[in-house]
Parts: C-alpha cells; sequence; structure tokens
C-alpha cells in the first residue's frame, strides 16, 4: 500500500510536553508511525519516534520550551493534539495544535469542548482557589464512545481553563471491536491530611479525590458486562495517583447498571465534623431486580400512592422485575465501604432501565436526590428526564415529601452539584437527545455542552433554581417571558454585553 504521511511543526512556547490523540488511517491494513523532530536553524533532528498498532492510541511526548519541532505521521490522523506542562498551567492553560476551527471558543457562553463529542459533567469542587469540572469526553469524534474525562477550571464558573484530559479507556478497549467501556462518570470530595471533609477552608485543603466507574463489556450490554467504583486521589489537582477498585456489585439482584458514584459527607451532630459522629456516604445509579417480592406499592408521575401490582403484571429482563434504584453505602475513611441498602426505589417508574448520575446532599435542613431516568418517556414526552426529591434522611433511610423536575425541557440531564460558601450549586449536561441543535449543526466540530451553574434553594419543599449572579453579569437583557406583550421571541432580548 502506498505510504500516507504528513507533517506538521509547532512552536513548544512555554510549554515542555505534546500530547497527540491518533488514529490509523488504514486499521487492519497495516501500522503507522508518529516521529518528532527538532528543528534548529532550518535543519531537522530525529528524536523520538511510535509504532502505531492499535486503531486508536495516546502519544506523549516530552519536549523542551522555546524550540521549534515537527511531527511525521505515516498512515496515522491525528485527531486532536496540545501543549501542555507549565508552571502556570493553570492560568494559561493547554495550547491546540494544528486545529482547523471557525469559531472562537471564548465566546460561546455555555462551556463545551474545542472539538469531539461532551456529555455528563463530573468531578465538581472548589479546590484550592479554583472551581474544577471533569466531563465525560471523546476527542476522536462528535459521537458517544470509549469514554475519557476532560478537565477544566475555573475563578468564576462562567471563564473556563482547559487542561490536559486526566482519565482514558481502558488499553484492551481497542483491541477488539465487540467491546466498549472506559472511564464512565463520578464525583469528587476534598479533604484535610486527614482524611476529614474540607470543603471551604483553602489552608486545610489537602487532597482532591475522584471516585467514578470503570467500564467494560460487550457493545450489545448483556452478559459479561462489568461495573465498578474506583477511586485516585491528587495532591494539586493535576496529577492524580493510581487508581484503587473500592466497590463492585455487592448483590446478585443488582443489575449490570452499576455507575455513577456520588460522594457526600454526613454529620449528624453540626458542632462537630469527627468521624465519630459522622461518615462518608456514596449514592450510586442501577436497578434492582424485585420479582422474589410478593407485592409492590407504586405511585403515580408526581409520587402519591397509585396501585399496587404482583409478580406477573410487568417482567422485564429475562423474566427479573427490575425497578430503577438507587444505591447506599458508608465510609469513614473514603477507601473502604459497605453497602447499605436501597437509598430508594422508583416504582413509580418501572420500565426505566436504570437511574443514572444521582446526586444526594443537604439543603436547608431538607435533604435532596436528584435522579436521571434512563430510558424512561413521561406523559408529556420527554425523553430521559431529571427528577428531583425532597425529604428526610436519619442516616438510613430518605423519607420523600415532595418531588418534581429538575428542567421543564427534555435536553438536560446527568444533574450534579456541589457546595462552596455556603451555596450549593449544579451543572447539567445539555443532551440533545432529539437532534435539534449539536447533532444537525455540521460546522460545529464538537457534539455537547453544559447549562448554565444553577444555585439551588428550596422553598416549602419546593426545589428552585436561579442561574448563579455571574450569568445575569452577561447580558444586557436577561428576560425570558413578557406577560404584557405575550412575546415568547426571547432571542431578540438576550444580548450578550460582551464576549466571553
Amino acid at each position: 500500500m502506498e505510504k500516507s504521511e504528513d507533517q506538521k511543526s509547532f512552536d513548544s512556547e512555554i510549554y515542555n510536553t505534546i500530547e497527540l490523540f491518533v488514529e490509523l488511517k488504514h486499521f487492519e491494513k497495516e501500522n503507522g508511525s508518529v516521529s518528532l523532530f527538532s528543528i534548529k536553524n532550518n535543519e531537522k533532528y530525529f528524536l523520538s519516534s511510535s509504532d502505531i498498532s492499535l486503531n486508536r492510541q495516546f502519544l506523549k511526548f516530552r519536549i523542551y520550551p522555546g524550540r521549534s519541532y515537527q511531527i511525521k505521521t505515516d498512515n496515522v490522523c491525528i485527531k486532536l493534539a496540545y501543549l501542555s506542562g507549565s508552571n502556570d498551567i493553570f492560568e494559561r492553560g493547554i495550547k491546540y495544535l494544528f486545529q482547523n476551527i471557525n469559531f472562537q471558543k471564548n465566546t460561546t457562553v455555555h462551556f463545551h469542548p474545542i472539538k469531539g463529542w461532551m456529555n455528563d459533567p463530573n468531578g465538581l469542587c472548589w479546590f484550592r482557589g479554583l472551581y474544577h469540572m471533569f466531563f465525560q469526553y471523546n476527542p476522536y469524534d462528535k459521537i458517544w464512545d470509549n469514554m475519557f474525562w476532560g478537565h477544566a477550571v475555573s475563578r468564576d464558573l462562567i471563564h473556563w481553563i482547559d487542561l490536559p484530559v486526566i482519565l482514558f479507556p481502558q488499553e484492551e478497549l481497542y483491541h477488539f471491536s465487540g467491546i466498549k467501556g472506559g472511564a464512565f462518570s463520578g464525583s469528587a470530595v476534598v479533604t484535610d491530611e486527614d482524611n476529614n471533609f474540607s470543603e471551604e477552608k483553602y489552608q486545610d485543603q489537602k487532597y482532591l479525590w475522584l471516585f467514578f466507574t470503570r467500564h467494560f463489556g460487550l457493545k450489545d450490554e448483556f452478559a459479561g458486562t462489568a461495573q465498578y467504583q474506583v477511586v485516585m486521589r491528587s495532591t494539586d489537582g493535576l496529577t492524580f495517583g493510581r487508581e484503587i477498585p473500592i466497590i463492585r456489585r455487592p448483590l446478585k439482584n443488582i443489575n449490570f447498571d452499576f455507575r455513577d458514584p456520588k460522594v457526600g459527607f454526613y454529620n449528624n451532630d453540626s458542632n462537630s465534623i469527627s468521624m465519630n459522629h459522622s461518615f462518608w456516604y456514596m449514592v450510586i445509579g442501577s436497578s434492582v431486580d424485585i420479582s422474589n417480592e410478593k407485592k409492590y406499592n407504586i405511585t403515580d408521575f408526581d409520587g402519591h400512592p397509585s396501585a399496587s401490582i404482583n409478580d406477573n403484571d410487568i417482567l422485564l429482563n429475562n423474566n427479573n422485575l427490575n425497578v430503577p434504584s438507587v444505591l447506599l453505602f458508608k465510609s469513614t475513611d473514603l477507601n473502604n465501604w459497605r453497602y447499605c441498602g436501597t437509598l430508594k426505589k422508583f416504582y413509580e417508574y418501572l420500565g426505566a432501565r436504570s437511574i443514572e448520575c444521582p446526586d444526594f446532599f443537604k439543603l436547608q435542613n431538607q435533604w435532596v436526590l436528584t435522579a436521571s431516568l434512563m430510558w424512561w418517556k413521561d406523559k408529556s414526552n420527554r425523553f430521559q428526564p431529571v427528577k428531583w426529591f425532597v425529604g428526610n434522611f436519619n442516616g438510613k433511610d430518605f423519607e420523600q415529601k415532595e418531588t418534581g423536575l429538575v428542567d421543564f425541557g427534555g435536553n438536560l440531564y446527568a444533574m450534579q452539584s456541589f457546595e462552596h460558601h455556603g451555596e450549593r450549586i449544579a451543572i447539567s449536561w445539555f443532551s440533545d437527545w432529539y437532534l435539534e441543535n449539536y447533532g444537525y449543526n455540521k460546522s460545529l466540530p464538537f457534539s455537547g455542552a453544559m447549562s448554565f451553574p444553577r444555585k439551588l434553594q428550596l422553598k416549602d419543599n419546593i426545589l428552585i433554581q436561579k442561574p448563579i449572579n455571574q450569568v445575569y453579569n452577561l447580558f444586557n437583557s436577561f428576560i425570558l417571558y413578557d406577560d404584557k406583550n405575550k412575546n415568547f421571541d426571547v432571542l431578540k432580548e438576550l444580548k450578550l454585553k460582551k464576549k466571553i
């Protein structure tokens, strides 16, 4: 086969590393290669080379700041490239290379990647003076695939700085075409040196912990699929230690959908945060086979008692009756976890495959549970809505008082929240299930965006959401509906004051 070579030049500026996401042009026909050369006085000097045998591979080369280089590829396409490694990476961010993009990323008001696919927000937290947002990411294409974690930081939750990709799919996923997986969704917590809860005090913040799901299985997602929870820890918010598996499915009646750990801190004594009065909790989305139970009470869409069903009324997944559920785990050290049963079974949503991306937190002396309903359509034909539930939690049982929709529209999913300075802030993924925006806009190099950050509050046990104050500062006008003139043409009123 005729060689397919390409050469690209770049200057390293202040960076000491180049990171490349590459793909073979002719997979299964021949291997490829990527070579790095230094350019000095118009002379080219060979530095390093990597043979590419898998369909997709990630490469990282060390370089020197302030020099010129050239990348030569043979039978390889560079899907994403950037410079990383600098003393001021949190201020400057990475520098993208070789991008033929006809828009400016920093002029959009919703966070999105420069290219590729993005979905769930992950690991939202405030750590050492910066807000951190990780997210589900595929740098290779505008569709979902084996999952990476992207990473960005901000000082105001509006202006974001891109950082290097932090998590990668297992290498085995690229050896076989019939399997899928990677680093699925998760969350973050911040602790002091003794692993005690530390969300507010900058001087006490020692560790940033990431909890997430590893997925490995067949593309049809049946027998043999494995999902388990892992943890990793960082002292700088940029580099992390090794992954440590911590939780596997505790019972056989728990479905293989067993993912998206959200970790929080429970303190039953407001005057103490010692572990004698408190514990770490983790909620995980799943579904539970209840076919051995005799009778199941169900409720209507608003959570009110409606009816009951017997074993033979609804049978799903090989004659198992699976109820979407949120599972509860507890720990005193963030490494060793104990299964404590189901926090909530959603009998009213029989037919939903699973709960995804649950969140659970205390807000104004009440407890709020949010859950994304996988493969569910409600009576208004919303696909995969997100629901909230307000109630009491005594450290073991959740007693629901009220429930409602997180968002009236049908394109918001996987909401995750965190607390900072006493405020509960949430960000969600614009899922675009109906391909109304990014899915049909072929001119854009990316698919997926994040919602405005929202401040969460309770009023009469109802979840209230408002954009954070920084969002209002972006616009000259913020009129969503003019009752006097019955005007729904809001786009004319929504005008940016200036570029982001």
